[in-house]
């Protein structure tokens, strides 16, 4: 806001005071001042004492119950943004680009156009429910002084199937009937659910689906391994089998 006094003849001096309300506001002593967050919802006036040795000081009050202080409407420059893998498991985030000082962002996912419940953070990661949908986010900004308007990310590409982690087991024990085997697993994604089987010259042995196997008499000099299969809904499954087998004596 601006005040648009003229140049006085020589001998004047020009007093300036910015007004909120009535009430003189710290500092604002010069014919230019710049709203802030304390004026959203007040008048502001001007008052201008012009004063001369020779003359008696007189004052004048400007744009007197005129200016009524509302916040601005700032649009987005651009879309939102949307970056991330679109896979479940892995995780998409929204973005707004740059906005005036202090704002701040709410967010809320859609599965097409269906709201997902809690999903109000600016990184989301799909489930199983997402499987060939395709997500979005509405990214609302909010700011003290301006109003701006939300904005809608693009929508990912469909979701696919994630993938799981699993390490290869291997066994541990003597190969002798009577002794027991056991598997290990160097690792899979939480969750998971794991079907073991142990194997007979690659043929399943009825019953053995446990971490480890005491090996019997139908085991000598057979090939004796061990198979997983993991699963998770949303995820593809995934089996591996010890690449170590043992020829029980």
């Amino acid at each position: 806001m601006e005040s648009f006094i003229n140049t006085m003849d020589p001998g004047w001096t020009t007093d300036y005071q910015w007004m909120r309300n009535g009430l003189p506001i710290a500092g604002a002593t010069t014919p230019r001042y710049t709203p802030v967050l304390a004026d959203i919802g007040t008048k502001l006036t001007l008052r201008v004492r012009r004063n001369h040795p020779a003359y008696n000081t007189f004052t004048e009050v400007y744009g007197s119950g005129a200016y009524l202080v509302q916040k601005v409407t700032w649009s987005l420059s651009t879309t939102a943004t949307l970056a991330g893998t679109a896979k479940v498991g892995y995780s998409l985030t929204a973005g707004a680009g740059r906005q005036p000082s202090g704002t701040t962002y709410t967010y809320q996912w859609f599965r097409g156009a269906t709201a997902i419940p809690g999903a109000t953070g600016r990184t989301y990661t799909p489930v199983a429910a997402d499987l060939g949908r395709q997500l979005r986010a509405r990214v609302t900004p909010l700011n003290p002084i301006y109003f701006i308007h939300a904005a809608w990310t693009p929508y990912s590409a469909a979701i696919g199937y994630g993938s799981l982690t699993l390490g290869t087991p291997y066994l541990k024990g003597s190969a002798l009937v009577g002794a027991t085997l056991t598997a290990y697993l160097p690792g899979y994604t939480s969750g998971t659910t794991l079907k073991r089987q142990w194997l007979r010259s690659g043929a399943f042995i009825p019953g053995a689906t446990g971490g480890s196997y005491r090996l019997t008499t139908a085991d000598r000099g057979k090939r004796i391994s061990f198979r997983v299969l993991a699963s998770k809904p949303g995820y593809t499954t995934v089996t591996k089998i010890s690449p170590l087998t043992y020829t029980i004596r």
